[in-house]
């Protein structure tokens, strides 16, 4: 997986990154510590998120529902 670019100014999405080569666009949500990898989005629509002001509308209208995903969840790095 491609590192994270941290986004600033969103209050949903943390951070992204896109992998072209295969096709993922990979998500992580501030109410999450999961990251979302959309399979076979295409470069324009990848592009698109990047520019886009508001990257959680772009994702609600544009991503989900259109595009299946994995959820991975972050290891808890908690101590008890």
């Amino acid at each position: 997986m491609k590192t994270l670019t941290p986004v600033t100014g969103s209050s949903q999405v943390a951070a992204f990154a896109y992998d072209a080569a295969q096709r993922v666009l990979s998500v992580k949500f501030h109410s999450t510590r999961a990251v979302y990898h959309y399979q076979n989005v295409p470069p324009e629509t990848a592009a698109a998120f990047e520019a886009a002001d508001s990257k959680g509308k772009f994702i609600g209208s544009e991503i989900k529902g259109k595009f299946t995903f994995t959820k991975v969840e972050a290891p808890d790095t908690q101590e008890a």
